[in-house]
């Protein structure tokens, strides 16, 4: 449970400072043409616009760190409900290597958003009357990231191989992340249900891991409908000409909503958690 534990709390941390810096940030989409635009109306914000920048980057490393870590955790169930050997690199120092691979799904989409999305003088252009027209900003109060997929000219329409390659990397990351959930998921459940048969394991093992696994489960498939999706709705409505507007800011809502809400299954579905927390309530009524 040591291993476990760790997890729990490496994935509490990502939550909080991903809630953190969105609270601090407060950005948002908004899409027309064939250009995607990731963005923060700095205001009246105390913040210079360099470190606005460099948070708006690290905004979008956070959600490359979501994508590597469910697959981490569920790996860590297989490699217990299987007993395999590779276990005991979650309950040795190496578990760091483990809790790396998260980090490096961040670094590799924070890298990308800030090198193949990066503002430039020549997006600036096409943006700023969208800017001033529906958002009413001028382009010194904002910093941004900004995919620009093809240029329309009057006899031809010019692709732009940097943001190109820049959905492509993004959508690499996240399958990646859905193929390694899907696998390991599907086994946890054929020996999830297996076990449930077996007479070897006590009833009490066998309701535990089960409640481990449904809790994991749902707390992936929270990011999935809340940040996989949305994001992958946005990309490729704009890499095919579809105006979503200002409807793209839904997916900001999406985002926004996740560090709150996915901490929920483990308290509802494990027993224990949710037994230790009506304990503190009841311990804080009666304090009261």
């Amino acid at each position: 449970m040591g291993s476990y534990r760790v997890l729990l709390s490496y994935t509490a941390i990502f939550e909080l400072i991903f809630a953190i810096l969105d609270i601090i940030t407060a950005p948002s989409f908004f899409s027309f043409d064939s250009i995607l635009v990731l963005y923060i109306n700095m205001g009246n914000s105390p913040l210079s616009y360099e470190i606005m920048s460099i948070l708006l980057t690290l905004y979008c490393g956070m959600f490359g760190i979501s994508l590597g870590l469910f697959p981490v955790l569920f790996i860590y169930r297989y490699l217990v409900l299987t007993k395999h050997k590779l276990l005991i690199t979650f309950e040795s120092r190496t578990i760091i290597c483990w809790l790396c691979i998260p980090l490096i799904f961040g670094f590799m989409f924070g890298g990308v958003s800030n090198i193949l999305a990066a503002p430039s003088a020549y997006k600036m252009h096409h943006i700023e009357p969208y800017l001033i027209k529906s958002l009413a900003i001028s382009k010194e109060n904002i910093t941004y990231l900004c995919l620009f997929f093809k240029t329309t000219t009057q006899n031809d329409q010019i692709l732009q191989e940097q943001s190109l390659l820049a959905v492509f990397l993004m959508n690499f990351l996240v399958i990646c992340s859905l193929i390694v959930i899907l696998y390991f998921g599907i086994r946890c459940n054929k020996l999830i249900n297996k076990n449930l048969l077996s007479t070897n394991l006590s009833q009490e093992y066998r309701n535990v891991q089960t409640q481990f696994f449904y809790a994991l489960v749902v707390q992936a498939a929270i990011p999935i409908f809340l940040l996989h999706i949305p994001a992958a709705i946005i990309l490729l409505t704009t890499v095919f000409d579809i105006n979503l507007g200002l409807i793209s800011g839904v997916a900001t809502i999406t985002i926004a909503i996740f560090p709150a809400v996915d901490p929920l299954p483990n308290v509802f579905i494990i027993k224990t958690y949710r037994t230790a927390m009506k304990l503190d309530l009841m311990i804080e009524h009666v304090d009261r």
